[in-house]
């Protein structure tokens, strides 16, 4: 659409421009109130439990893709990176081209299968979507993004913690939830617990 409201849900989403996209205006979107302007080529990643809007998208050329975050806590493979994964949002083509290039193949693929007659289409689709990711937590681990986490407060254990307390938020969204609550499930006294789960999801 070439808007949607504020909303929030429990799935993993990826907004992407394709790098052949035309388009006279540049689609922009807002994740926790911070706004992103994509170019042919950008992938943007929302991560669940996020705050998130469509404010513009003109010309219609976005594409994008929604799955439960299940698939990549039920592997331990995945697990080292599910905190790095949160911290990062835009991938711009004019910055990490081979990086955005990549995932963006990946992405273009899995929308094809679901466009054809594949025998088997959602094996297909889980094949690239972890592929997708496996090359996404190499270029992690590969460069200094992963070195930018040593500025988070806490040891790798704590924010694992506030990993698992989004994951808990969500899945108790209807319920009435307080920052004591919360710092209690984690384990934290509620001044540590605010502060760590602020810098770990407003990087």
């Amino acid at each position: 659409p070439n808007h949607f409201d504020l909303h929030w849900h429990n799935y993993v989403e990826i907004a992407a421009l394709p790098d052949h996209a035309t388009i006279k205006e540049n689609p922009v979107l807002s994740i926790n109130q911070k706004t992103y302007q994509l170019s042919p080529g950008d992938l943007l990643f929302i991560w669940p439990g996020e705050l998130h809007e469509i404010v513009s998208n003109p010309d219609n050329q976005c594409i994008g893709l929604q799955f439960a975050s299940t698939l990549f806590h039920d592997l331990p493979d995945f697990r080292p990176y599910l905190n790095l994964f949160r911290t990062i949002h835009h991938i711009k083509q004019n910055e990490m081209p081979d990086l955005a290039q990549h995932l963006m193949m990946y992405l273009q693929y899995m929308m094809s299968i679901q466009e054809e007659e594949h025998r088997f289409p959602e094996v297909e689709t889980l094949i690239h979507l972890y592929e997708m990711f496996m090359k996404f937590a190499s270029y992690l681990q590969d460069t200094t993004w992963s070195q930018n986490t040593s500025s988070l407060p806490g040891t790798v254990k704590a924010m694992e913690k506030v990993h698992q307390s989004c994951d808990y938020i969500s899945e108790h969204c209807n319920q009435p939830l307080t920052l004591d609550d919360m710092a209690a499930h984690a384990g934290f006294s509620a001044c540590y617990f605010s502060r760590i789960f602020k810098k770990a999801t407003t990087y």
